[in-house]
């Protein structure tokens, strides 16, 4: 797995960074998906979009920054550490 500091999910695929045009037919596909080209026609996500939203500890809402305890789960973190059980603070 890889992450990419910075890059916000994309709320559709029109405007997703690993959109491809094919060269020959121009026809546009997603290169990340998993198992083949998957030729893109929606205007949202694909439902089996490969990217999945990592929430770091400083966006979470579980996490003070003044108590780098972390309850949820039950060890010490820093603003930049990243678990399963993270949720976005809105």
């Amino acid at each position: 797995m890889i992450a990419i500091k910075g890059m916000e999910m994309p709320s559709r695929c029109e405007v997703c960074d690993f959109r491809k045009s094919d060269p020959y037919n121009g026809e546009e596909y997603c290169s990340k998906a998993i198992g083949s080209n998957i030729i893109i026609y929606e205007k949202e996500r694909l439902e089996n979009c490969p990217l999945v939203e990592i929430v770091t500890c400083k966006d979470c809402k579980y996490w003070a920054a003044d108590d780098p305890y972390c309850g949820v789960i039950g060890n010490i973190t820093d603003k930049d550490f990243y678990c399963a059980s993270a949720k976005r603070r809105d």
